[in-house]
């Protein structure tokens, strides 16, 4: 989240944009979490598949320093990259987010 927010923030012009690029083989990173009673103080932050993030993004515990907001909404895709083995581990996933600069920041 924290690169989207600031490829956002970049004064680069209107036909300048980013991308925000992952390569893991976390799995828990691109896995939907189970249902809880009580969301996790991480939930805002989730990029499993599927995610929508957009608007504030709080860690769960109202401290500001630890919110993110976004001007711009973002759905999650993951892509597969390399099934090395079987093991743990052994499967590369990449997820690239397309980020336009806000007409909050654009000279």
């Amino acid at each position: 989240m924290h690169d989207i927010v600031r490829l956002e923030r970049t004064p680069l012009g209107r036909d300048s944009n980013g991308l925000a690029i992952m390569l893991t083989n976390e799995p828990r990173l691109w896995t939907a979490p189970t249902k809880r009673r009580r969301p996790p103080n991480d939930w805002a932050f989730r990029i499993h598949e599927g995610a929508q993030l957009s608007g504030t993004l709080d860690w769960g515990n109202g401290y500001a320093a630890n919110q993110r907001e976004l001007f711009g909404s973002y759905e999650v895709r993951w892509r597969d990259f390399s099934n090395l083995d079987a093991r743990p581990g052994g499967r590369l996933r990449w997820l690239a987010i397309p980020v336009e600069p806000s007409a909050q920041v654009l000279p």
